[in-house]
């Protein structure tokens, strides 16, 4: 018994050791708050945060994604991707022409509901999200690569992703 208790502590910090490796990798690119197509990074000293909620809305001029955070940052990279295939080379199975990543890092505390199925928006078209060792990452699928930005709210701690229209 002792070591399957042994076992589990072991997993667990290779875990952490992993995320903490991993986000210790990031840097900060790209600018906030501004339009681009290149990639944006942040990797924050106090990443802490538990995403609770994420939504979608059409604006004037753009279409938006708030991921709301219970409390703190996560550590983030926010990117186009060059193909219809993710990371891995697998090919990506949901609405769109274009596929934008989005990988938070830190250990999810609880499972999010975000928008299924396509969405009757101008630019964004559908999501899908999935956890994996510790990283939250989503796919975005929009009609075609437009300008995006990237801001950081508080009160409550969110990240905001616009889509030109």
């Amino acid at each position: 018994m002792n070591n399957f208790y042994q076992s589990i502590i072991y997993g667990c910090l290779l875990l952490i050791a992993f995320v903490s490796n991993t986000s210790a990798q990031l840097k900060n690119e790209g600018k906030l708050n501004t339009w681009t197509t290149n990639i944006v990074q942040r990797n924050h000293n106090d990443s802490d945060g538990c995403l609770s909620n994420i939504r979608v809305a059409k604006n004037k001029g753009f279409d938006r994604i708030v991921l709301e955070f219970k409390s703190g940052k996560n550590n983030y990279t926010i990117y186009y991707l060059s193909s219809n295939k993710n990371d891995e080379g697998e090919k990506i199975t949901i609405a769109g022409k274009v596929f934008m990543n989005i990988d938070l890092y830190g250990i999810p505390c609880e499972s999010q509901d975000y928008p299924e199925g396509k969405l009757k928006l101008p630019i964004i078209q559908q999501i899908r999200g999935n956890v994996f060792e510790g990283i939250q990452n989503f796919v975005i699928g929009i009609k075609a690569e437009k300008l995006y930005r990237v801001q950081e709210l508080k009160n409550p701690s969110r990240l905001v992703i616009d889509f030109k229209h």
